[in-house]
């Protein structure tokens, strides 16, 4: 049995330096085929930006196929929450002050979102990340 992987053309023009759009999933069928992503940036001015470079991705792709068509989507679901945190941040201190007092060095830094605090804190409750350990959620180990 031989297996034969076609190359993609909405695939190959993104470029490799772009970390913040991920394939996530390719399915199709002989009538219909659909790639799905994941994009995700520090703020929605850059979201914007993705997905506009991906939306011109897809209509350059038709061009070679005029009597093809697509439908572009976008389904929100998270945004960096440090736009809710900046206006509560007595939350992000009293979260500091704890682990200090726990003794453990606290150390802050950016994340992109993604996360369930970034989605409680645009539903009302501002939720900052606490790391606790974890390494690589979206892998095999």
């Amino acid at each position: 049995m031989w297996q034969v992987y076609p190359k993609i053309p909405s695939l190959q023009r993104l470029p490799k330096e772009r970390r913040f759009i991920h394939p996530v999933g390719i399915s199709g069928a002989v009538e219909e085929a659909s790639v799905s992503f994941i994009i995700r940036d520090f703020t929605e001015e850059k979201l914007h930006e993705h997905e506009a470079f991906l939306k011109n991705i897809m209509e350059k792709v038709l061009e070679g196929y005029p009597n093809s068509k697509a439908v572009f989507e976008i389904h929100e679901q998270y945004r960096n929450m440090k736009v809710i945190l900046d206006q509560y941040p007595h939350v992000t201190a009293y979260a500091l002050e704890a682990i200090e007092r726990a003794g453990i060095p606290a150390k802050q830094m950016s994340i992109r979102g993604g996360t369930d605090g970034s989605r409680l804190s645009f539903m009302g409750l501002p939720c900052p990340n606490i790391f606790a350990g974890e390494h690589a959620f979206h892998g095999l180990f």
